[in-house]
């Protein structure tokens, strides 16, 4: 074949693959069921024995870790031993129904060291600095055990996706009559092509590797802090919440501290602990910005509303580790529903970002209602009437134009890696 049909051909190829996103997806009628299995593979491998986490241990772990405590916090959200989990999957997030058994667990400690969380679990209730150390320190190594799994799963898929690609590519090929060298041809179509799904993939590695060593870096000091028996590394601010959520969390959000001229991403270790009559909230990060950590939770937590928004803002802009009571959130509206979901996709924003969406609608508008009822509008302080306003707003706010997506994931990931 004469050198410029084949060159027209491979160009045709690249043309009709690099203008559509979706090229590959609806052309291969396997892709989904050879895409998303390899995906659910990956789910499975979740649960394998591992080696304890606990540092210097070389045991084996037993079969899952709870990083929130079954007993304790899920249980006190549960019905019938049911709760709710967001769960990103085919392109979207979705609540899934877990039972709590199951919920939250990890390949994390082998017996001997999952038995130094027993002096609060036996308890139920997280009541002295040390519990505080112990339980940020299995969300910590929680988090270290998503991302290494993640990286090994996203290296695995990306392997698959490629065979894929491949494949895609050789079937044109073969139909343009291109029967010699197939096998540089297609290469030639790899290294031209322009694939965002793997460029996507590029920069959520990359992402993945910076949080790792963020997250190895709490770990280190947090087991310091566990064996020296004091918090000298890491800093706790814990706040009693007197009403019990019907929301408990565990994982990872971040925020940036202002020093002048200077701007630092300061990486945070979120717990949301319900009981039977109040709800403990932790954030942890490292000692160095504790005057930062101070200031946004003395702000935060100056009355309930306050923090109801702020445990709002770590469930939209910090971790999707979280856990909802099902009848609180099947009571919500369809619409509220997506937008929260939609919401998680947002990876622009931090747990300072004012959420645009309203979840606990019920509980606000109680605290709401006690407030004015006590004062008259112009008695009320100024911040907390604007917050009282803003939060009004947007509980009858149900306008759809700005819902995230997928998508929208994606471009905002890929520019931000240009």
């Amino acid at each position: 074949m004469e050198t410029k049909t084949l060159e027209s051909i491979i160009n045709t190829i690249l043309d009709k693959f690099n203008s559509d996103i979706n090229t590959l997806v609806e052309s291969e009628t396997n892709f989904s069921s050879n895409y998303f299995a390899y995906n659910r593979e990956g789910k499975r491998s979740w649960d394998g024995i591992q080696r304890c986490m606990y540092k210097g241990c070389k045991s084996s772990t037993i079969t899952g870790s709870h990083t929130l405590q079954e007993a304790g916090p899920l249980k006190n959200i549960a019905e019938n031993n049911y709760v709710y989990q967001p769960n990103p999957y085919k392109g979207e997030v979705n609540m899934e129904k877990k039972p709590i058994r199951v919920a939250s667990t990890f390949p994390g400690f082998c017996e001997k060291h999952e038995d130094i969380f027993s002096p609060f679990e036996k308890k139920k209730e997280i009541s002295e600095e040390s519990h505080v150390r112990l339980q940020v320190f299995r969300t910590i190594c929680r988090q270290i055990y998503l991302l290494k799994h993640s990286q090994k799963n996203s290296t695995e898929m990306q392997g698959k996706y490629n065979d894929i690609k491949r494949q895609y590519f050789k079937d044109r090929l073969a139909e343009a009559g291109i029967v010699d060298d197939i096998k540089n041809h297609v290469q030639t179509l790899m290294n031209r092509s322009i694939d965002l799904r793997l460029d996507f993939a590029d920069s959520i590695k990359k992402l993945a590797e910076s949080a790792l060593t963020e997250a190895k870096s709490l770990y280190e000091s947090i087991i310091k802090d566990i064996e020296e028996n004091q918090s000298s590394r890491i800093y706790n601010y814990v706040f009693k919440l007197d009403i019990s959520f019907p929301v408990a969390l565990s994982g990872f959000g971040n925020f940036y501290a202002y020093k002048g001229s200077s701007t630092d991403y300061v990486p945070l270790v979120l717990n949301v602990i319900p009981s039977k009559h109040d709800t403990i909230l932790i954030i942890s990060g490292p000692i160095r910005y504790k005057k930062s950590i101070k200031s946004y939770m003395d702000h935060s937590t100056q009355n309930e509303l306050f923090a109801i928004c702020m445990i709002e803002q770590w469930m939209l802009h910090g971790t999707d580790h979280w856990f909802i009571k099902p009848s609180v959130w099947d009571n919500m509206e369809k619409t509220k529903r997506e937008l929260i979901l939609g919401e998680i996709l947002d990876l622009n924003k931090d747990i300072n970002s004012i959420s645009p969406v309203s979840i606990f609608d019920d509980l606000k508008y109680s605290i709401i209602h006690f407030i004015e009822k006590g004062m008259k509008v112009d008695e009320i302080p100024y911040p907390i009437r604007l917050v009282i306003e803003r939060e009004k707003a947007k509980m009858n706010n149900l306008d759809t134009s700005n819902k995230k997506s997928f998508e929208d994931m994606f471009g905002n990931l890929l520019n931000n890696s240009l």
